[in-house]
């Protein structure tokens, strides 16, 4: 689902969650996904403060970030 990136963060910083999971929709439900670079730049941000578990992330390039 598609995310206000610093709404999310400030959110997620607030909780202070243990882990994380981000991934794509994978069954279907027709979800306004975010572009890889949005996905890729909250990964970054998050793992600043808290592990990242990585689910389905299509046609991303983990190398480049």
């Amino acid at each position: 689902m598609d995310f206000d990136l610093y709404g999310l963060f400030g959110w997620m910083h607030s909780i202070e969650p243990m882990v994380v999971s981000i991934g794509y929709d994978n069954y279907g439900a027709g979800l306004n996904e975010p572009s890889i670079k949005k996905t890729m730049e909250l990964i970054k941000i998050l793992e600043k403060f808290t592990r990242v578990e990585k689910k389905t992330i299509r046609n991303a390039n983990w190398e480049v970030f």
